[in-house]
């Protein structure tokens, strides 16, 4: 068994049992277009309503995409864009609700983590969405 199946384990069945709540799947991995990085361990649960695509998500933190290499901390953000946005960039709105925090964190907060993303992500409205999003340089590691 791979290092992140172990890691995810324990938090797959709760993140599988929120998507269903929103007829979705969850997402494990992403893949690349490069023969030296084929996938990436994440989990993504994305949905759309009505206008706005939201979605949840559980990456290392930092990525970076061109070698593949992660740290061994993670992050977990509440993300919504405009579905079929005819503009560049999207319009979009994020919240991380753990930033550059030990994996440890999010398995131990999940629930909490997933009631708290239902309900902030329940109520992003068109308004909320914004061409440019504040970076993270004023967040601390940890829950937020």
């Amino acid at each position: 068994m791979t290092e992140p199946m172990r890691r995810f384990g324990s938090i797959d069945n709760k993140l599988t049992d929120f998507a269903k709540k929103f007829n979705t799947q969850l997402s494990d991995g992403r893949e690349f277009h490069r023969k030296d990085v084929e996938v990436y361990e994440e989990r993504r649960v994305h949905w759309t309503e009505g206008e706005i695509n939201r979605m949840i998500l559980i990456r290392p933190y930092p990525f970076d995409e061109t070698s593949g290499e992660h740290s061994s901390t993670w992050d977990f953000i509440n993300v919504a864009w405009l579905n079929n946005s005819p503009s560049s960039p999207v319009p979009m709105w994020e919240k991380y609700l753990v930033y550059n925090g030990d994996f440890k964190l999010i398995t131990a907060h999940i629930d909490d983590l997933l009631k708290k993303s239902e309900e902030i992500l329940n109520n992003v409205k068109l308004k909320d969405l914004k061409k440019s999003i504040k970076r993270r340089s004023k967040l601390k590691p940890g829950l937020q």
